[in-house]
């Protein structure tokens, strides 16, 4: 479609700059507004979701701008069972009733069922809640040209909950807002052109290798380790002082921290094109050393594991983290488990620690405080590193409480996070993200606070904060 520079300056103003939309966009200072099903130029009062003409472009294309500009407002439904439609089929997809979803994000289960009425209108604020709550994109709410979520995910999820009790609608629920977290996060990735890269292109071939009798799996995961520790740059006595800053800020892959069943450690997930690393701050995890071995265990099956092993959602229990160190039934595991504790301390580091030690009866301590890793994976980091000539029980610890230290660089972007209102699965580097966009035109402040889950007022009094602990590079 040719559009011409006087087309331009009507729908983004003669002070916008560039020769294409998408460049005008970038540059308007004109903002829309939308509802249900009419898109606006905004003025003050209006009740809807204020976009950014960057935001309005690409959820609507160019042509509803140009009527929205001209006629002062543009239809958006081409067909009159959307949205009601698209949360329905999706709900059902996932086995859901409308309690189930009324109770998650706080509203009456009437007003998830008015929303689910085609012959009703709901406040767009109120969709937008159901949408990210269902994993979906809550731009496409309107778009008949695309029905629902990603369903492979949504078959998953349902399986999950029907086949094992403590996997609950809430757990459903959390697992898909999740999943839009991390997709929103490679989105506006994007927008600041700095697309995620894949794992291939950091240099990472995903690998099959999953051991036999003569090469176990555990033994594929020390290598993998080493693989990894050699392309980060990272020496064998080098401690990782916060995973969760290295798979973030270095790695680009999304880390989203919820709270789970207690029984569940972590997981990956995809939703469409998007992957990311899912962890319970629930159970174990609440002690940051646990938590960093569940992100390499995590972070080890994103970056080595083919696909098919992973499928649109891996759940990783903390009993088969203690499990595979004795009796190996999932090769898979097996090998994550090797993987997360030689990432995080290698053998060779912890064997020197042991034989520089005057004191052995300290040395599970102070692996745990040199490593950032719980009492469990040191002893048997220690054990495995001297070819077990030593007794197991004889490491010992009286203190397996991580230092102030290690838990300000793992948690602050959970436990000192501000508004407390933000969910704590968009708080650190997701809220830096969005203040980012935000800054640069992208998104309106009304939808940054949207995909924060706060005000408009708690995010400008806060926005400040968030780019300054979570700097987006």
């Amino acid at each position: 479609m040719v559009v011409t520079s006087a087309e331009l300056d009507f729908v983004f103003g003669p002070q916008s700059q560039g020769e294409t939309a998408e460049e005008r966009a970038k540059s308007s200072a004109r903002s829309f507004v939308v509802s249900q099903d009419e898109l606006a130029i905004f003025k003050e009062g209006a009740t809807g979701r204020q976009l950014s003409a960057w935001e309005t472009l690409v959820a609507f294309g160019f042509e509803k701008l140009r009527e929205a500009s001209e006629h002062t407002s543009a239809i958006l439904v081409t067909d009159f069972r959307r949205p009601a439609f698209v949360l329905r089929e999706r709900r059902e997809q996932l086995g859901l009733t409308i309690t189930d979803i009324a109770r998650k994000i706080g509203v009456d289960a009437d007003i998830i069922r008015r929303a689910e009425d085609v012959r009703t209108r709901t406040p767009i604020r109120v969709l937008e809640r159901i949408a990210r709550a269902l994993g979906l994109e809550e731009t496409k709410l309107v778009d008949a040209k695309e029905l629902s979520g990603d369903v492979g995910l949504a078959v998953r999820l349902r399986r999950l909950k029907s086949d094992w009790p403590e996997f609950t609608a809430n757990a459903v629920l959390t697992f898909d807002e999740a999943a839009w977290v991390i997709a929103k996060q490679d989105t506006l990735r994007s927008w600041l052109e700095q697309t995620r890269p894949r794992a291939a292109q950091l240099g990472f071939e995903t690998d099959s290798r999953y051991g036999d009798a003569d090469y176990p799996a555990w033994w594929h995961g020390y290598r993998l380790a080493a693989a990894t520790r050699e392309k980060l740059g990272l020496t064998p006595n080098s401690p990782i002082p916060s995973l969760r800053t290295l798979v973030e800020d270095q790695l680009k892959i999304p880390l989203v921290q919820v709270r789970l069943p207690r029984s569940i450690a972590g997981a990956t997930i995809a939703n469409g094109n998007s992957r990311g690393v899912v962890v319970n701050i629930e159970g174990e995890n609440q002690n940051v050393w646990v938590r960093r071995t569940t992100i390499a265990h995590e972070l080890g099956h994103l970056l080595w594991d083919p696909d098919p092993s992973l499928s649109k959602l891996r759940v990783d229990l903390y009993q088969d983290f203690e499990a595979h160190l004795f009796d190996v039934t999932d090769h898979v595991e097996a090998r994550a488990n090797a993987f997360a504790v030689e990432f995080l301390a290698p053998q060779v580091a912890v064997r020197q620690l042991y034989e520089d030690a005057a004191d052995k009866s300290q040395v599970a301590r102070q692996v745990m405080e040199r490593f950032g890793i719980s009492f469990t994976s040191a002893k048997f980091q220690i054990w495995n590193s001297l070819e077990r000539r030593i007794s197991f029980n004889d490491l010992r610890t009286d203190d397996t409480h991580p230092t102030d230290e290690w838990v300000g660089r793992e948690s602050y972007a959970l436990d000192f996070f501000k508004p407390e209102s933000v969910p704590e699965s968009r708080r650190g580097y997701f809220s830096g993200l969005v203040a980012a966009v935000e800054q640069k035109g992208l998104i309106t402040a009304d939808s940054a606070a949207s995909y924060l889950g706060c005000t408009i007022q708690e995010y400008r009094a806060h926005v400040g904060l968030m780019r300054q602990l979570y700097e987006v590079s």
